[in-house]
Order: structure tokens, then sequence, then C-alpha cells
């Protein structure tokens, strides 16, 4: 790869990633440490930078699909999110449901207590006590 081509992959005038190794690669192949002819270190170059590129749109790929994953994810939770009723809606939501399963307590007792008066069991009156936090 010429300098001119390791420039292209600058961004924003400034050396991205790419740049940067495909620099050092560059270099250590002008070094020619095995000390190969012109054609065949042209061609080993040439070899290694598209190996070198390969790995990366593997790499990018892979990142690519693990981001459209997530925002796929994202995507479902909101719109699960918009189809549930807002914080106020809820807690009046569970004031309602407490207050029915009391008076379903309320109403089984009663009905636990008539039904000894008619078996003929003394049934004491109900007991009810309030507990509170107060001091």
């Amino acid at each position: 790869m010429s300098e001119a081509a390791i420039k292209s992959a600058f961004i924003c005038g400034k050396p991205s990633r790419y740049s940067s190794e495909l620099e050092k690669l560059r270099t250590w192949l002008v070094q020619n440490p095995e000390g190969l002819e012109p054609d065949a270190l042209r061609g080993k170059h040439r070899e290694q930078v598209f190996q070198y590129l390969d790995r990366e749109l593997r790499h990018l790929s892979w990142q690519e699909s693990a981001c459209e994953e997530h925002e796929e994810k994202e995507e479902e939770s909101r719109r699960a999110a918009e189809g549930l009723p807002s914080v106020e809606v809820l807690d009046k939501i569970l004031r309602y449901e407490t207050k029915m399963e009391r008076q379903l307590f309320r109403a089984m007792a009663q009905l636990e207590r008539l039904q000894r008066g008619r078996g003929g069991a003394a049934v004491p009156p109900p007991l009810t006590m309030e507990v509170s936090g107060r001091d």
C-alpha cells in the first residue's frame, strides 16, 4: 500500500486505527526482513494487506450484527414499555388491588362465621386490631 492509500484511511484528517495499523504493516514490509525480490515483496505486501483487511471486515461485520441485535432488543423493550401504564396509574391499580383483597378476606371471614353459626358452634365476634408504626 502506498502512503497516499494509507492517508485515505484518515478520518477528519487524523490517523485512524486502520491507517496506523496499515502504516506499521507497510513499514515492516518495506524493510524487507526476508530479503525478497521487489515483485515477490509487492505480492507479499498485497497478501498481508488483504489478510489484514479481511480480518477487520470480519470483525466489523460481527460488531455490526451485535449492534443490530442490541438495537432490536432496545426497540422491543421500548415498545413493551410503551404498553405499560404510567407510575401513577400503577399505584392506583395497586391501591385498588389491596382494597379488593381486604374486602375479600373480610367477606371470607364473615362467611366462615356464618357457616359456623349455622352449624351450631359458638361464634365469637370478629376481632380486629389496627397496627401502626407510630411511637
